[in-house]
């Protein structure tokens, strides 16, 4: 909010400079200030418009129950009856060792969350070792405490694969968790059935030399 203010106060600043300065000293160009003033407020409304819409989330996606159509892939489980993972999209099936993979987890909160959770994302072997992994505090880098429950957010991840990990076949595995007391949650698939710690995305990851 401090940052908010002191940035209106400098464009208000700057309005109001323009206002009685001709910057070109010609009479030609009386009118340039003023649209400078226009720009500077067009420019205000959007910088306020954009920190607001942050807050409020006005710009996470919608998404029509849980349906998300923007989606190459669905799928569906339930955390702590909070938060639900209804789809996901995946840059490729197979990645060289040493290599990037892009993951997008499309998150849903049914309820208003009780607290701010963690999510973490695996790559693991048939044996379950892990040969990448992304981490945030913010699932969609936004607190999920203050997800809006009639959206869904997409949560960008960027694993990179460790070059020692063997050629095989490997799966994406989501959790969710808390920082502060190293608590992982339960998750469910749609007919109820316990997951465990973490959701097993249902896509296949070849690992090549």
């Amino acid at each position: 909010l401090i940052s908010l203010f002191s940035l209106v106060v400098t464009i208000v600043v700057l309005l109001f400079g323009f206002r009685d300065t001709n910057v070109y000293g010609s009479s030609e160009n009386e009118g340039s200030p003023i649209i400078y003033q226009l720009a500077l407020l067009v420019v205000l409304a959007a910088m306020v418009i954009k920190y607001i819409g942050g807050v409020g989330g006005w710009f996470q996606y919608h998404s029509a129950g849980r349906n998300v159509h923007v989606a190459d892939y669905n799928t569906f489980a339930v955390v702590e009856d909070e938060l639900e993972l209804l789809a996901f999209d995946i840059s490729a099936s197979d990645v060289h060792q040493g290599g990037e993979l892009s993951l997008v987890l499309y998150w849903k909160a049914n309820v208003v969350p009780t607290r701010n959770y963690q999510v973490y994302v695996h790559l693991r072997g048939e044996d379950g070792t892990i040969v990448g992994q992304s981490d945030k505090i913010n699932p969609a880098s936004y607190p999920t405490s203050r997800w809006d429950i009639s959206k869904y957010v997409a949560d960008n991840h960027t694993i990179s694969v460790s070059e020692n990990a063997s050629t095989g076949l490997y799966q994406f595995h989501v959790g969710l968790w808390d920082h502060l007391t190293g608590e992982r949650f339960l998750a469910f698939d749609v007919n109820g059935w316990l997951l465990g710690e973490s959701i097993p995305i249902d896509h296949t990851i070849y690992v090549t030399e």
